[in-house]
């Protein structure tokens, strides 16, 4: 009897292994690009956040990301995020260097996950969001 439980144990042990038992995440990708040319963003993170969970995948300069939570590129639990870019500014080189201006490449509504009109349902069909945004506005103050 103890010899069947622990080949039955065993057997399921394989199975599992073979098959996985699956993490309940959702693998997710996409590019961000502006809206008016298409190019891409060449920098920043895309963050999915819901009130309880959050992950974040840093823009490669093609404009793509990947989602990860826990690890790196593991996806999203199903669900509605909102959808937002950060650490998308350009430097601008001041005198002295020590003191450099941060100038935004995104419009600031974009910035953060109250303003963010970006949202997302996340279900296990769910494999790619494309992101398109504006560019920032252009500030009349020098």
């Amino acid at each position: 009897m103890k010899k069947n439980i622990l080949l039955l144990f065993l057997f399921l042990y394989f199975i599992s292994l073979t098959f996985g038992c699956g993490s309940g995440k959702v693998k997710l990708s996409g590019h961000v690009t502006f809206s008016d040319d298409l190019s891409p963003l060449e920098k920043g993170v895309v963050i999915f956040e819901n009130g309880t969970y959050a992950a974040r995948g840093a823009i490669d300069t093609n404009g793509k990301y990947i989602i990860g939570s826990e690890s790196q590129r593991d996806g999203l639990p199903p669900g509605t995020y909102k959808v937002y870019i950060t650490d998308s500014e350009h430097i601008i080189p001041a005198v002295p260097p020590a003191f450099p201006k941060l100038e935004p490449v995104i419009h600031k509504k974009y910035t953060n996950a109250v303003s963010t009109p970006l949202s997302l349902e996340v279900n296990t069909s769910t494999k790619k969001f494309d992101i398109q945004v504006e560019h920032a506005e252009k500030s009349t103050i020098k």
